[in-house]
């Protein structure tokens, strides 16, 4: 029984399948269920599931499976599951007897044919409290043979399957936390994975069982990438989503993975794992980034939070009219842009107090020599001299691009690298990076600034790792990555990935 539809955005297969056979083909995974912007399962509450069962066994219609064939190469197709998610795995649990009917549920009288004392006899049943295994041949048969029917939309663009997905749930609302996510087609790959498989958001934070399948995870992680990258562009709802998915990095995200490491060996779920709650934990998240730049070890941070919970969440400040973290955090509009500022102004405060970090003393990230207007104005100057005065000026008194760029680098490797580095350092490695024999054309450290790139190659010097840097530099290829417009970032990235691939060759030297 199949049906060709022609639509106006692409065409539509209709398949009739039992219910038995389509669950074991759901089961086997004939069909993806884990499309990035699809609900997870667990969205259906005990009366939706029963309700569900209880509308199979009277025979009334039930909403069509959504599938969508998406072209992954030229000949090859994959089906992605779009819509029907919670139905299916509500088949599923109840033919595995994980669940019985509600005692509470409506319509529960059925009635079913069979042969009593060998006549044929109309019989009265009650479903409720009844698993699958629990009901006669004849109920087990009708669920079973039950046709539910399946609607392919086929060749699809990611766009056409988010669209797709929010047409689908008008009906079968889905929460806010999961419509905003259909806009994020770049990004919900990365935050997909984050929320699903990273062992912080398993074990660490104080997450509820039940917020996890209504995207607040994804939320969350939504809220700290802002926050920590792009403050600057900060907004809420469907446009924080929107700005995130339009300007994040696979740097960034690197970056977040790596500080979510780092904090899933020093936070503990019972004490100070209750800070990173669904309301807060971007906040922490964004602490712990200022944090990093402390150069302090990370079980300091840990005796920090401690520190927080005893006492420093009520300490007042001059500065903000003797208000402390609680007064924000206890009051309105906590996602506001001003008192999200606040409360990490406050935090990073409170660290800088309790390590004994003094801010007047404290080097600045990067400190140029160079002000970029002071040089156009002496350009302008100079320009104007010549046109008024035929003294010649000498070509070094206003530093050229290559010097202003060289300045840069040195400044930036000093702070990040050696604070020994000198310009002649500088003019090594810049030889280096514009040697076209250094990197292959398609090394990823080629699709950084050249900062970075002599950062990484000072760092690598440093430790006396130059030959298995630049074997790891070509080795990482550039396809499928995206860097920040930030130098920083892209270091911290990059050494990150560099500081691990020494790890594994030394572990690999050690066994």
């Amino acid at each position: 029984m199949k049906k060709l539809i022609v639509g106006v955005k692409n065409d539509t297969q209709t398949d009739g399948y039992s219910l038995r056979v389509l669950t074991k083909k759901f089961s086997r995974g004939e069909f993806d269920k884990e499309y990035i912007l699809q609900r997870a399962a667990g969205c259906s509450t005990d009366a939706c599931k029963s309700g569900l069962i209880t509308s199979v066994v009277r025979n009334e219609k039930i909403d069509s499976i959504k599938l969508c064939e998406e072209r992954v190469e030229d000949n090859n197709w994959k089906l992605w599951l779009i819509d029907g998610l919670q139905r299916l795995t509500t088949f599923e649990e109840y033919f595995n007897n994980a669940f019985a009917i509600s005692k509470k549920q409506k319509k529960s009288i059925v009635y079913y044919k069979d042969k009593v004392n060998g006549e044929e006899q109309l019989i009265e049943y009650d479903l409720r409290g009844k698993r699958y295994r629990d009901l006669p041949q004849a109920i087990k048969d009708q669920i079973d043979d039950y046709i539910l029917n399946v609607d392919i939309h086929l060749d699809c663009t990611k766009e056409d399957m988010a669209y797709d997905i929010e047409r689908y749930n008008q009906n079968v609302p889905m929460n806010t936390n999961q419509k905003n996510f259909l806009c994020m087609l770049n990004t919900a790959s990365d935050i997909k994975d984050l929320a699903n498989n990273h062992v912080f958001f398993k074990d660490c934070g104080d997450y509820k069982g039940y917020e996890k399948p209504k995207g607040i995870i994804e939320r969350v992680i939504t809220e700290a990438m802002m926050l920590m990258f792009h403050f600057d562009l900060w907004s809420k709802g469907k446009k924080m989503n929107e700005v995130l998915d339009a300007n994040a990095s696979s740097a960034e995200f690197s970056i977040f993975e790596g500080e979510l490491d780092d904090l899933s060996e020093i936070i503990d779920h019972d004490t100070t794992g209750q800070l990173f709650n669904s309301k807060n934990s971007f906040i922490w998240f964004a602490a712990f980034n200022k944090f990093t730049d402390f150069d302090l070890p990370n079980e300091r941070f840990a005796e920090f939070l401690t520190a927080f919970q005893d006492r420093l969440h009520s300490e007042c400040f001059d500065e903000y009219e003797q208000k402390s973290f609680d007064t924000y955090d206890n009051g309105k509009g906590t996602k506001d842009k001003k008192v999200v500022a606040t409360k990490l102004d406050m935090l990073e405060k409170l660290m800088k107090d309790f390590f004994g970090l003094n801010e007047e003393t404290e080097e600045p990230i990067i400190e140029k020599n160079f002000d970029v207007d002071e040089v156009c104005e002496k350009q302008e100057e100079v320009v104007e001299e010549k046109e008024n005065d035929p003294v010649v000026v000498e070509e070094s008194s206003v530093p050229t691009a290559e010097e202003i760029e060289n300045q840069k680098t040195l400044d930036f490797i000093k702070a990040e690298v050696d604070p020994g580095a000198i310009m002649k350092d500088v003019e090594d490695f810049m030889d280096i990076v514009n040697d076209d024999n250094s990197f292959k054309f398609d090394s990823a450290v080629l699709t950084v600034s050249k900062t970075v790139t002599c950062a990484l190659i000072a760092y690598s010097y440093l430790l006396d790792k130059d030959t298995e840097f630049f074997k790891w530099a070509n080795d990482i290829c550039k396809k499928g990555r995206t860097f920040s417009l930030n130098d920083r970032i892209n270091y911290i990235c990059l050494k990150r990935e560099f500081d691990s691939y020494i790890d594994d060759l030394d572990g690999k030297n050690v066994a």
